[in-house]
C-alpha cells in the first residue's frame, strides 16, 4: 500500500453551521461545547468541527479536540471511517488518535489516507493489536525511521519482534543507500559480512544441500530458505527442530506464505496448541476452510467483529463470524 503525500495546505468544504462555530472569532465556550459533545451537530459535523479545532491556534482547545476525537466510541469512529465524503486529512488524523484501536486502523488502512507521519506515530505508539494490523502489509516498512520507531515501541513484545524479523521488513544497507564500511571492521560489521556470506553460499547450493541446511541450520539459515521458491526447501525449514513458535507465527501471519507452508503448520499438533498461531491461520487466505472454521473457536469477540466486516477473507468465514456474534448476544 502506498502512503498518501502530505499537503502543505488542507482544503475541504465545511458546512456553514460548522464554520460559524469553529471560526477564530467564535466564543471559546462554543468550541468547548463541541469538544464535550454538546450542541445539535451530527456525528459528521462534529467530526469536521473537531478536526478544524485540532489545527487551531488555541493550545487548550486543540488539546480538548484531540482528546474528544480519541474518546469517540468505536462505532462512531467506524461511522466516520466509512464516510467517503470526508477529507483524507481528517481520516488520517482519526487514524493517529486510534493508536489503541486495531479495528479502526484495519478499516481505514485500505482507504489510502495514511501519511508517513501518521505511520511513524502508529509504529511508535500503537498497541500490540495495531502493530499486528500494520504488519499485515510489510510494504509499509520501507523507511528506517519507521522501522526504528516500531522496534522501540514497548508494545513490540519478543514474539512480535520475532514475527517482524521473520517478515524481512528491516531494510539492509543496499536498500537504504548506506555508506560503504570503513577499512577497519567493527564486530557488528563482521557479523553482517558473515550473514552476507551465508546468502552467497545458499546461491551456490544444490537442492539437496539446501534441504539439509534448512532442516539443521540456525535462525539466519531458516530465514534465507523460508523465502526459497522451491517448496521442498522452504518446507524443510518447518521440519527444523530449532524453529521457534515466533518464527512459525511469522509464517502464519505473512499473507504471501505458500499453501505448503500453511499446510505444514496446520498438521503440527504442537503449533496448533498456540492460540496466536491458530488466530493467524484463521485470517490467512491459504488456510483450508474446514480448518479455519475449526480454529475460529479461539477468536475473541473483538476478533469476530473484525472478521465480520473484513473484505479480504472468504465469505464463509465472514458469515460464520457473524453467526458466532449473534449467538454470543443471545
Amino acid at each position: 500500500m502506498e502512503l498518501r503525500q502530505e499537503e502543505n495546505a488542507i482544503k475541504f468544504p465545511i458546512p456553514y453551521d460548522v464554520a460559524a462555530l469553529v471560526d477564530a472569532e467564535s466564543p471559546r465556550l462554543d468550541k468547548a461545547a463541541i469538544c464535550q459533545g454538546g450542541g445539535a451537530l451530527s456525528l459528521r459535523e462534529r467530526g469536521l468541527a473537531l478536526f478544524i479545532l485540532c489545527y487551531g491556534d488555541d493550545a487548550d482547545v486543540k488539546r480538548e479536540a484531540l482528546l474528544a476525537l480519541h474518546d469517540l466510541a468505536t462505532d462512531e469512529k467506524l461511522a466516520l471511517a466509512e464516510d467517503d465524503s470526508l477529507a483524507p486529512d481528517l481520516l488520517d488524523l482519526l487514524l493517529r488518535v486510534s493508536f489503541r484501536d486495531a479495528e479502526i486502523v484495519r478499516n481505514l488502512l485500505p482507504k489510502g489516507v495514511m501519511t508517513a507521519t501518521t505511520l511513524r506515530w502508529l509504529a511508535a505508539h500503537g498497541d500490540a493489536g495495531v502493530l499486528d494490523v500494520l504488519l499485515e502489509d510489510v510494504s509499509l516498512f520501507q523507511d528506517e525511521e519507521i522501522v526504528a520507531a516500531l522496534m522501540a515501541n514497548p508494545a513490540a513484545t519478543p514474539d512480535f519482534r520475532a514475527l517482524f524479523e521473520a517478515t524481512d521488513c528491516i531494510p539492509d544497507a543496499d536498500e537504504t543507500g548506506a555508506a560503504e564500511a570503513p577499512p577497519v571492521k567493527a564486530p557488528a560489521e563482521e557479523e553482517s559480512d558473515e550473514g552476507l556470506s551465508k546468502y552467497q553460499q545458499a546461491l551456490e547450493m544444490g537442492v539437496s544441500e539446501k534441504i539439509k541446511m534448512a532442516m539443521t541450520g540456525d535462525k539466519e539459515w531458516r530465514g534465507i530458505f523460508l523465502k526459497d521458491s522451491n517448496k521442498l526447501v522452504s518446507g524443510a525449514v518447518m521440519k527444523n527442530p530449532r524453529i521457534t513458535d515466533g518464527e512459525v507465527l511469522g509464517v502464519a501471519k505473512l499473507k504471501t506464505s505458500s499453501d505448503e507452508l500453511i499446510r505444514l503448520i496446520t498438521l503440527n499438533k504442537d503449533w496448533i496448541k498456540n492460540s496466536e498461531i491458530k488466530k493467524a491461520l484463521v485470517f490467512h487466505p491459504r488456510t483450508p476452510l474446514p480448518k479455519a472454521l475449526r480454529f475460529m473457536a479461539v477468536l475473541t469477540e473483538k476478533d469476530l467483529k473484525i472478521m465480520a466486516k473484513s473484505k479480504g477473507i472468504s465469505q464463509v468465514l465472514v458469515n460464520a463470524a457473524r453467526k458466532m456474534l449473534t449467538d454470543k448476544a443471545k
